[in-house]
């Protein structure tokens, strides 16, 4: 075999048009605004909290065309983890690229290098593909290379600069905050654990649809409606600081003075006496466990009042019957180890199956007896 084909084929396998001479040096944080291939722009800030893995090859080029299985077995593995993979084409137009993508399920973000304002090769240096590069979650560029040689760099940056877990991951874990933070409003009016929650939000969660819809329930809660907008009134005399943030939310606040008109022993009176009402009712039609919960709102928030004193009366009954109190620790359980079961099958929807699997085994431990045990089980069969 001649020298000159030697050196063909090594080219061939080594990348096409020789190797990078990077503009873009790692340390540096470059100023994206990348075109997708279905017209949207994606910026560096969009970018923020995300690993990015960006990667140059073209379809007629073969060393890129080898790399595409080693690339599906990076994206299945780090994309739960909050690794972006996003390709960009240098091919010349997208004719060839968009058939090439959908035939090869590169089921990834796609860019087209000809279509970008300012094309993201030579601003990166790319003389020749296929070529990657690591950018951290704060937009910094950790690595460049071969993407052959990829895989022991990117755990390394993913370690040591973890990028945010996707939003079907943080949508699980805000979800059993959220049910905890309505209980302690429904249960016992305190606002102060749907606070914290909406403190450590970020503001660009709240462009989140789906978060938003999970969020609904909770904000409705703050509407300042009956005894819960009293109550409501008051915790923002004591917490003024939490105003602007409830704003920011899109919660309608109580209008000044409504913590006033609900101060007169009188109007604590009426408040109490309609809940018992309710809570009579509800124990009227066998509903003893909301009954249970009404009573003892009843006698935390309007102790000093008759109604108070009568629904202590039917609190102290309600606990006194034992096979009662195991209904109701039944409940709680079952509620929790729901709550559990949603945030497990949210980690395996987002393809985290080591945390999916920890918490199907703590549904397990913790929650023997209820249906979401049988359930986490079947679902640790299966995985």
């Amino acid at each position: 075999m001649s020298c000159v084909r030697i050196m063909l084929i090594g080219l061939i396998f080594a990348g096409c048009f020789g190797t990078a001479d990077a503009a873009v040096n790692v340390g540096d944080k470059p100023n994206l605004a990348i075109k997708l291939i279905d017209g949207s722009v994606l910026t560096s800030k969009d970018m923020q909290g995300q690993m990015v893995v960006l990667e140059f090859w073209a379809t007629w080029c073969p060393p890129c065309r080898a790399q595409i299985p080693h690339l599906k077995k990076l994206n299945a593995e780090y994309a739960p983890l909050g690794v972006r993979l996003l390709s960009v084409s240098r091919d010349d137009n997208r004719q060839p690229v968009i058939p090439f993508i959908q035939q090869n399920a590169m089921n990834w973000t796609h860019a087209i290098d000809t279509e970008q304002p300012n094309q993201l090769g030579p601003a990166f240096g790319v003389t020749g593909i296929p070529h990657a590069f690591i950018i951290s979650p704060d937009g910094e560029v950790l690595w460049g290379g071969h993407p052959a040689g990829i895989e022991q760099p990117l755990k390394q940056a993913v370690q040591q600069h973890p990028p945010l877990p996707p939003a079907s991951v943080r949508r699980a874990e805000l979800k059993e905050q959220i049910e905890q933070a309505i209980d302690a409003i429904d249960k016992d009016m305190n606002f102060m654990p749907a606070l914290e929650l909406f403190s450590q939000m970020e503001p660009e969660q709240l462009q989140d649809t789906k978060l938003l819809t999970t969020l609904r329930p909770l904000m409705m809660r703050f509407r300042p409606t009956g005894e819960r907008g009293a109550a409501l009134a008051k915790f923002l005399e004591e917490h003024p600081e939490a105003i602007e943030k409830l704003k920011a939310m899109g919660v309608r606040l109580p209008s000044a003075g409504s913590a006033a008109a609900a101060d007169p022993e009188a109007k604590q009176q009426a408040i109490a006496e309609r809940l018992m009402t309710i809570a009579d009712g509800l124990r009227e039609s066998d509903k003893h466990v909301e009954a249970y919960g009404k009573y003892k709102l009843i006698a935390s928030r309007y102790g000093k009042t008759d109604a108070g004193a009568a629904a202590a009366e039917r609190v102290a009954a309600y606990e006194a019957d034992e096979q009662f109190m195991k209904k109701m620790k039944s409940s709680d359980q079952e509620g929790r180890a729901k709550a559990a079961f949603n945030m497990a099958s949210g980690y395996q929807q987002a393809g985290r199956e080591d945390l999916a699997k920890k918490g199907y085994q703590k549904i397990v431990d913790e929650y023997p007896d209820t249906e979401w045990a049988a359930k986490a089980k079947a679902a640790l069969e299966k995985m």
